[in-house]
């Protein structure tokens, strides 16, 4: 219910909290974002509309290309269940990976130790149909790949 919002987006876990300031816990039927001065527009089912301005710049990355800038690869993609991520390039160490929802809740967590551009599995046949966010923090650099579950 409402909007929610976060300001540790580029963190290595992301933390959201209600963003309620003049209004309620209600069902938001429309967050709309007018890009030339940044108003985000929020229609209530029967509470009317409520507006502030954005003052940060959102990211507007694509996926694919924050995919392919890591050196790190997950496949197959959409998986049915146990996905591989392959650490090409990436300096031997400790690591942890999270995979998260659409709601940016996590789901899974695994601590891996990469080695020899090593890679690792993650089942992921426990979770519900639908996309997720695999995040790694490699070199103080947080990486984000796209999953579809089938």
């Amino acid at each position: 219910m409402g909007i929610w919002k976060t300001n540790t987006i580029g963190n290595e876990i992301t933390y959201w909290e209600p963003a309620i300031e003049g209004m309620s816990s209600v069902r938001v039927d429309m967050l709309n974002i007018r890009e030339s001065d940044n108003v985000v527009v929020a229609a209530t089912h029967g509470r009317g509309l409520y507006y502030a301005e954005y003052p940060v710049d959102y990211c507007t990355t694509d996926i694919a290309a924050m995919d392919n800038e890591s050196g790190i690869s997950v496949y197959p993609n959409p998986t049915k269940g146990v996905t591989t991520v392959d650490f090409k390039g990436v300096k031997d160490g400790d690591y942890t990976i999270y995979v998260f929802d659409n709601n940016g809740r996590v789901v899974l967590t695994k601590r891996v130790f990469v080695n020899d551009n090593g890679s690792c599995k993650l089942d992921l046949g426990n979770l519900v149909k639908g996309n997720y966010f695999i995040r790694t923090n490699i070199n103080n650099k947080i990486h984000n790949h796209k999953v579809v579950v089938i």
